[in-house]
């Protein structure tokens, strides 16, 4: 086999038609309902499941700035649950709805949303951002509830009640200096780091300069960038360092505006982003021609279109009939491969007769492997200590003339140094 297929099969193998989009907001207590028997000598309903209908939880942002990214992995998620439901559900009967609330990117309102929907969830199918799972993570673990963040703060991989279903930002920003490091000519280029701010941007910012320390790479300043405002000061400061490879990490409305004001003044270093940091909208930016030229992404996966990937078929079929709309960028490949990922474990805890808090913890723990059929990087799971990150991924170019804006540079590479890399900061 090629290097295309052997990598293929490595990153596999490592390691509703009516989607009800509630909003209204109910009272509960901290333990949630308790699971009532059976009356027919099936499964006992349970919070998020009432024998016949499985409700899963969202906690996203549908307004603002980060509602773009936010709605681009719900749409994946969406595509899969819908697609599931038209071949009758989990195990083939239990459909699902999802709980859809807003928080408003505001941690006091995504822990009044949380108490409001958690004894009606079975689990959150999605909490988007690190300071949003970060503000529940204490009642998640407390409550015993899954969660799967969209976050790729790896201090979060450890934690009892959460589902990482991607590799850490901090093992993307060691992966991208690997790679551009190791191109001819660039050993010694000077490597610099631009994020938001933030707990995730920290975390990754020491990911970055200890894989440079292991790999004796030439390191240069970091900047810290607001959601919100102009980073000339920003751009200004990499450019007097002298600054040839910039790893960033924050979102793709942040990306936008850095690389914007970076070809505004002629600045043109090789920039290097994680895939999650790349929105739909960038792929009709009018900054189209210096991304292509200056821009690669990093992460533990393929493209959309890749039919090397086993799952991609369905994915594509799925997206077709239900989200042909949605330009279909990493994002939404991680909120269709999480629904996957999240089934598996809930039909898990039905082949065992038990979709309580504790059958649902149970069979989470007990899940070798999180199996996203090649869409991504297979995670190692288990009980909480033993969890890992992907070991491969892929260097992607911009080519805004395809579907999603991208095309694959380097496709199953191996990580070395960032396989040394431990998450010493576990919340």
């Amino acid at each position: 086999m090629n290097k295309r297929t052997t990598s293929a099969a490595r990153m596999m193998g490592i390691g509703l038609i009516a989607l009800s989009m509630t909003v209204t907001a109910t009272a509960c207590g901290r333990s949630g309902p308790a699971t009532a028997p059976a009356a027919d000598g099936g499964l006992a309903s349970a919070p998020g499941f009432d024998g016949n209908k499985i409700t899963l939880g969202v906690l996203g942002v549908t307004t603002g700035a980060l509602a773009e990214p936010s709605g681009t992995i719900l749409e994946g998620m969406q595509a899969y649950y819908k697609a599931l439901n038209d071949k009758g559900g989990i195990d083939g009967k239990y459909k699902v709805d999802l709980l859809v609330r807003d928080t408003a990117y505001d941690p006091a309102k995504v822990i009044q949303e949380y108490n409001s929907s958690k004894a009606n969830v079975l689990a959150y199918t999605q909490i988007f951002g690190t300071a949003m799972t970060n503000a529940i993570l204490p009642d998640l673990n407390a409550d015993g509830i899954i969660g799967i963040p969209s976050s790729g703060d790896g201090t979060l991989l450890h934690q009892p009640s959460i589902m990482m279903t991607t590799a850490p930002a901090e093992i993307d920003v060691i992966n991208g200096i690997e790679w551009a490091t190791s191109q001819s000519g660039q050993k010694n280029a000077r490597v610099c780091y631009a994020a938001l701010e933030g707990a995730l941007g920290a975390s990754s910012k020491d990911a970055l300069y200890w894989g440079a320390g292991k790999m004796g790479l030439n390191t240069g300043t970091s900047v810290t960038l607001p959601l919100d405002g102009d980073y000339t000061p920003q751009i200004q400061e990499l450019r007097r360092d002298g600054c040839q490879i910039i790893m960033t990490k924050g979102s793709g409305v942040v990306l936008t505006k850095l690389l914007s004001k970076a070809a505004e003044v002629g600045f043109a270093p090789q920039w290097m982003a994680p895939s999650s940091d790349w929105i739909p909208s960038m792929k009709a930016s009018p900054l189209a021609a210096y991304m292509q030229a200056h821009l690669l992404l990093v992460k533990d996966a393929t493209i959309y279109g890749d039919t090397n990937a086993a799952g991609m078929a369905d994915m594509m079929a799925a997206h077709d009939k239900y989200t042909p709309n949605v330009t279909p960028v990493w994002l939404y490949t991680n909120g269709y491969s999480s629904a996957m990922a999240l089934t598996s474990v809930i039909e898990k805890a039905i082949a065992s007769g038990d979709l309580s808090r504790k059958g649902m913890m149970a069979a989470f723990n007990s899940t070798t492997a999180l199996d996203f059929k090649g869409l991504q990087g297979n995670m190692p799971w288990g009980a909480p200590a033993v969890r890992a990150a992907s070991s491969v991924y892929s260097v992607i170019g911009i080519d805004v003339s395809t579907q999603t804006g991208q095309k694959i540079k380097d496709f199953g590479v191996e990580g070395k140094t960032s396989k040394g890399y431990t998450f010493q900061n576990k919340k």
